[in-house]
């Protein structure tokens, strides 16, 4: 039994604080609870940056030799409306971070759901994007 303490008594408790051996941030250092953090949205945009490099991969890949392409139709686009020669990696950076705009205008929370942002971007041009018509029908 040690001399600082009576029999039946318990040793003081440590000081409360946010010393080196606790290792729990400060209330005042934490995020708001429900806003993610820094590091969390630059996770987020990269997986959305991800998700368009993959689905304009894809879709050039896919389509490429049927000139059918949504990326290239948008890069053709493009060339119409400023009335210049446009280069690609251009309209690539403008579709991947349309991407990661989305993530922002909708709230997405987690790499996942920026990856799924990514990806929608260019599926949604596709749909809006026709591939040609035929100047004449069939019949």
């Amino acid at each position: 039994m040690s001399s600082d303490t009576v029999e039946g008594e318990r040793a003081p408790a440590p000081p409360a604080g946010n010393g080196a051996s606790n290792p729990t941030p400060a209330v005042e250092d934490r995020p708001p609870r429900g806003q993610p953090t820094i590091k969390q949205m630059i996770g987020v945009a990269l997986a959305a940056a991800l998700g368009g490099t993959v689905t304009i991969i894809a879709d050039v890949a896919t389509k490429y030799e049927s000139n059918a392409s949504a990326f290239f139709k948008i890069d053709e686009a493009l060339e119409v409306i400023f009335e210049s020669n446009i280069p690609s990696p251009v309209v690539f950076a403008l579709v991947v971070s349309l991407g990661v705009g989305l993530c922002f205008v909708f709230k997405a929370r987690t790499p996942q759901a920026g990856f799924k942002m990514g990806l929608s971007v260019l599926a949604i041009m596709m749909t809006a994007t026709p591939i040609g018509v035929e100047s004449e029908v069939p019949g």
